[in-house]
């Protein structure tokens, strides 16, 4: 389902609460057997190519109450504070074989990536009635976060890419039909197939259009005209028709 998600999504949001350390981490180990689920060309996967595949990163850190600060005491930005988890600074003592491996899949995986903190939504006596509180009775810092959560969420979700171009409806849902005819015959989702096949698919499409604007204009012709036509005035006719609909699969699968 781990690699299900990331296949389909454009922006992918994942939580954890609290700071980022070592366990945090770890719970996030479901990373390491993305590529046992993903085949990107048949002949094995490279992190940088399945990075083509994979969203964008958010990381929200729920419950977060602590003054972001580096080494040397100065503040610094969430991303700053992310990076710096996801590089192991200051903690290669504490960090197991295993964390390393999930950072590395983290920082080759998802090349756009940011981190987004949430105070807590409200004092320790109110969580307990916390989903029928009014939004504007929660914790003030809590709600200038959210708000910046909910701006930077819409101005960076935007459609699902396969090799930069958006997917429109039909595409997605072939895309999903592929993968879910893969998993349940215990198969690899094969991300270059899975482009042929959607390429395959809207060509297919486009020429059926084509052919059928094409054969529209013909008979719209042949209705309005009962008079018989010069031979090269019906050249130029038919050529312009023909022409019209190459444009408009041309223009289709561009």
């Amino acid at each position: 389902m781990f690699a299900l998600a990331v296949l389909l999504s454009s922006l992918f949001i994942y939580n954890s609460s609290g700071v980022i350390d070592e366990n945090a981490i770890n719970e996030i180990s479901a990373i390491l057997k993305l590529d046992n689920f993903i085949n990107v060309s048949g002949q094995g996967n490279d992190a940088d190519a399945l990075s083509y595949y994979t969203p964008k990163l958010v990381w929200v850190l729920r419950d977060f109450n602590y003054d972001l600060t580096d080494a040397k005491g100065r503040p610094i930005k969430p991303n700053d504070y992310f990076e710096s988890a996801l590089n192991d600074l200051g903690m290669s003592s504490q960090t197991s074989e295993t964390n390393r491996k999930i950072r590395n899949c983290l920082i080759k995986y998802f090349k756009e990536r940011e981190c987004v903190t949430l105070a807590t939504p409200a004092q320790s006596a109110y969580l307990k009635k916390i989903n029928s509180m009014p939004e504007e009775a929660l914790d003030q810092e809590f709600q200038r976060n959210l708000i910046g959560l909910r701006e930077k969420i819409t101005a960076k979700v935007s459609a699902k890419q396969l090799r930069g171009v958006n997917l429109n409806s039909r595409m997605f849902f072939a895309m999903l039909s592929n993968y879910i005819d893969s998993l349940n015959n215990n198969k690899v989702p094969n991300l270059a197939l899975a482009w042929d096949s959607l390429i395959e698919n809207e060509c297919q499409e486009a020429l059926e259009n084509a052919i059928e604007l094409y054969e529209i204009a013909l008979k719209q012709f042949f209705l309005n005209r009962d008079d018989p036509q010069p031979a090269e005035d019906l050249y130029h006719i038919f050529k312009n028709i023909r022409d019209s609909a190459l444009e408009n699969f041309t223009r289709t699968t561009a």
